[in-house]
């Protein structure tokens, strides 16, 4: 077994397959599971560090190592990919308990309280039944509508929530911002991101009527809960949510 041939740049390509994949089907596709003890981090995310280098190995030699082609752990990988290659490994930092799995299997419900997706420019007209309420939205940017909302689909840009306001008053804000206005803080970095163009998103809501006392924990849930799928699914924020 050698790593010698392994370069910075096959890294950085590994990961670009693993951001393009998901890491699901990139540990399938590539011949791993997805138990791991040290991972690699790059920016806010992190990575399985012995399938990226087994698949850097693949681009540096047209070799594609398999988990049984290789072993693990500090001695090998974490010294290749940190002590070598100047990247940060890290413990694993997590727990999957088994409450993470019954958590995301919640999202089947929740999908069918969400309204259809619609073109931003016809929210008003289409969505005005449940705009006049608080609640929980999203926003996604592409050539075609989304196909689902729970989980969130790749797609989406912004997932937001409103206690105070109404959801028409807040997606009015939104835009604003997005032209280049403030008040919206997602708005403020879509403008940034993209330039003030809404002519291909789309939007899809969830309005909130509970009493009183329950109504803004539900709302703030419900918003934490959709930004949380999308973080296990995509392995990043959206786009445009910060935190």
């Amino acid at each position: 077994m050698s790593l010698q041939q392994i370069r910075r740049g096959h890294v950085l390509k590994a990961i670009a397959e693993c951001n393009r994949l998901g890491e699901d089907e990139f540990l399938a596709k590539y011949g791993f599971s997805n138990t791991k003890s040290f991972l690699l981090r790059r920016g806010h995310q992190f990575y399985p560090s012995k399938a990226i280098v087994g698949v850097a190995h693949g681009f540096a030699t047209g070799n594609f190592w398999r988990a049984t082609d290789f072993s693990g752990g500090e001695a090998t990988v974490a010294n290749l990919l940190e002590g070598k290659l100047g990247f940060e490994m890290v413990r694993q930092p997590y727990d999957r308990w088994p409450f993470w799995t019954r958590l995301g299997n919640a999202a089947g419900s929740l999908a069918k309280q969400f309204t259809p997706w619609v073109p931003w420019s016809k929210r008003e007209t289409r969505l005005d039944d449940h705009l006049p309420f608080p609640g929980v939205y999203m926003i996604a940017q592409g050539r075609s509508r989304p196909r689902s909302t729970c989980p969130p689909p790749s797609s989406v840009i912004y997932i937001g929530e409103t206690t105070r306001r109404t959801l028409l008053a807040r997606l009015r804000e939104f835009e604003a911002s997005a032209l280049g206005g403030s008040g919206h803080s997602g708005g403020v970095t879509f403008y940034e991101n993209k330039k003030g163009k809404l002519d291909r998103l789309f939007v899809t809501v969830l309005p909130v009527r509970l009493p009183r006392s329950e109504q803004n924990a539900a709302i703030s849930t419900l918003e934490r809960y959709l930004i949380w799928q999308y973080a296990t699914n995509w392995r990043a924020l959206p786009v445009c949510n910060s935190k």
